[in-house]
């Protein structure tokens, strides 16, 4: 169920982001084994800026290259807790260009029985403006959503209460900008087309 969410997010953020690098979505999501792993989206453009402003303009040759400067990007700028324990590290890290780009990476230190999560993705902070719609989603939870910016330092905390994740500080104002609002709006009637076409498919 959670891959059919995820591909039918791709096709919703798709068109949101492709061209607006300020705006990107990070996903905390738990796989059917309790493992962990977050699926960070952002436009081409966003990539392609904070890899250039960090390491230089010609810094990379081949995609390749590009590929292993975004990983070592989002492994310094990518911070996830549970529980209050050390952060997480990340094991196999994807990446897929496209004007929209795809990175997708394994937690390890992660784990099922969530009393708290610390999220910060300062990947784009180098961005004007620049915001990431925090999406968690766990087996059994409420899907829960909150805003990274500037403004509370690109990091969310949450505690688990009564099977929902709730925000415990640093607090922003909640009047994004339109582009935001329609991407989270479209994102949660997907989530629900999701959960329709996993029942059809338990009922045949």
């Amino acid at each position: 169920m959670r891959y059919i969410i995820i591909a039918l997010l791709s096709l919703l953020s798709m068109t949101a982001m492709a061209h607006q690098p300020d705006i990107s979505t990070t996903m905390l999501v738990e796989k059917e084994d309790g493992q962990w792993m977050v699926v960070l989206r952002a436009s081409l453009t966003a990539f392609q800026h904070e890899v250039r402003y960090t390491y230089g303009e010609d810094s990379y040759k081949s995609p390749e290259a590009f590929h292993e400067l975004v990983k070592a990007h989002l492994r310094k700028h990518v911070n996830i807790q549970f529980n209050s324990l050390p952060t997480c590290t990340f094991g196999q890290i994807d990446v897929k260009l496209g004007h929209e780009t795809s990175v997708t990476m394994e937690l390890i230190g992660a784990t099922s029985d969530v009393s708290d999560l610390k999220v910060k993705n300062s990947a784009f902070m180098d961005i004007h403006k620049n915001q990431s719609a925090l999406i968690v989603l766990k087996e059994g939870f409420l899907k829960s959503q909150f805003i990274m910016t500037n403004d509370n330092d690109h990091t969310i905390q949450l505690k688990a209460e009564n099977n929902e994740f709730i925000s415990i500080g640093n607090e922003i104002d909640e009047s994004i900008n339109l582009s935001t609002s329609f991407m989270i709006i479209g994102a949660i009637g997907i989530l629900f087309i999701g959960f329709a076409l996993y029942i059809l498919k338990i009922k045949r």
